[in-house]
């Protein structure tokens, strides 16, 4: 006997077959590639672990900047930063939200071609409350392509570019993991679904209703339910690469390193040595130091120290290895990933020996040694000291 139920009921009717042939047609359509990379979902959410990237630059030319992101699958556009650049007399500040995603490489593309000249004088990763990640400096640029210069200018450093196609690394020792990824990209990957399931759900009961004229309640009621699953199941096929992308991220393990250093952004006027020394309770002595040249061609350029895996009672800083003067712009402690643990306050460094002048100018520490002095140095307030020490404790348990 032929069925009375209209042709246009019948097909939105629930059945176990149905319900498998979506079931397998959402897994297939599933594991098709998707080239998209994690979204920037927006989030009412507070965590300080967001990251951005921050530029202060300018250029001479009119072009394209553009940085490249390598969250685990290499440089590739579907993981830029651009932006219009045109002449300008000043330099200007970018700030760019970065993926949740571990960051495990950079490139920078100042112009898409030809010569011209990028100036910057700061680069670097912070948390959207404006806590520094890492800092850049000219010499962290590698791997250079087409570019003929990074001379130092006064704040900063330039790129000078040629060619057709110029762009330089940065130095990633290791990867830069955002606190607090893995939250917010489940967050993500369920407010996405949720919506896109929504939506997908009220168009189909639209079709559903305009085919159906008349149904009793409880039919509709079934078939509603049926179809919600049906646009949950295609919801999830439609946020696929991000729900790949979080499980990548999620797995991700960076490498253990419990290493910290005493970083300093120095300019100088002449050859010459700086050292580092810690009291770990015998006083300040030549087994316990460090000692860095500095790069005169560099203008503004990074000393770095390792530190000691045990605190410390007291840090000396002898900047100089005869008379001179020395710009010191920031002082901070990283650890091995070149993540900012702690900006160091200037004010922190006090002249100790043969020291004439040590002075705060604008955002410089200004140290000038005494005339004839053989052995200048400084040493840093015991409470500065202290926290760093704490850091030291913290990472790696020694008392």
């Amino acid at each position: 006997m032929a069925s009375s139920q209209p042709l246009s009921q019948d097909i939105f009717r629930p059945t176990w077959l149905r319900m498998l042939f979506a079931a397998i047609v959402a897994l297939i359509a599933f594991l098709m590639p998707q080239e998209a990379p994690l979204v920037f979902y927006p989030l009412n959410n507070p965590s300080r672990g967001i990251l951005q990237l921050q530029i202060t630059c300018g250029a001479n030319v009119t072009g394209t900047t553009k940085f490249y992101l390598d969250s685990g699958k290499g440089f590739n556009e579907s993981e830029t930063i651009s932006w219009p650049i045109s002449p300008s007399s000043q330099p200007y500040t970018y700030t760019y939200p970065l993926p949740d995603s571990p960051l495990l490489g950079l490139r920078l593309d100042p112009f898409e071609r030809g010569p011209g000249e990028l100036t910057i004088t700061n680069l670097r990763i912070i948390e959207r409350e404006g806590k520094e990640v890492r800092r850049f400096t000219a010499d962290d640029f590698q791997q250079l392509n087409q570019i003929t210069d990074i001379p130092p200018v006064p704040g900063g450093w330039k790129l000078v570019t040629g060619g057709e196609d110029p762009h330089a690394s940065l130095d990633f020792p290791a990867p830069i993991v955002p606190a607090g990824m893995n939250v917010r990209n489940l967050q993500r990957c369920l407010l996405s679904w949720s919506y896109l399931a929504l939506m997908l759900w009220i168009l189909i009961l639209a079709v559903y209703f305009a085919l159906v004229r008349e149904a009793p309640p409880k039919q509709i009621g079934t078939t509603a339910t049926f179809l919600a699953g049906i646009a949950l199941l295609f919801a999830f096929v439609g946020n696929r690469q991000l729900i790949k992308d979080s499980i990548h991220c999620a797995e991700f393990r960076p490498p253990a390193n419990h290493n910290l250093w005493l970083e300093f952004d120095v300019a100088v006027e002449h050859p010459s040595m700086a050292q580092l020394f810690w009291d770990t309770g015998s006083g300040f002595n030549e087994k316990e130091s460090v000692s860095r040249d500095y790069n005169l061609k560099s203008g503004f350029h990074v000393l770095r120290f390792p530190l000691p895996g045990i605190p410390f009672r007291g840090l000396r800083f002898d900047p100089l290895i005869a008379q001179g003067n020395l710009d010191v712009r920031q002082i901070r402690i990283v650890d091995a990933t070149r993540e900012t643990l702690r900006v160091v306050p200037l004010s922190s460094l006090r002249g100790t020996n043969q020291i004439a002048e040590i002075k705060i100018k604008g955002d410089d520490l200004i140290i000038r040694t005494a005339p004839g002095g053989d052995d200048p140095n400084t040493e840093f307030d015991p409470v500065e000291v202290n926290a760093i020490a704490g850091l030291i404790e913290a990472q790696t348990g020694h008392r």
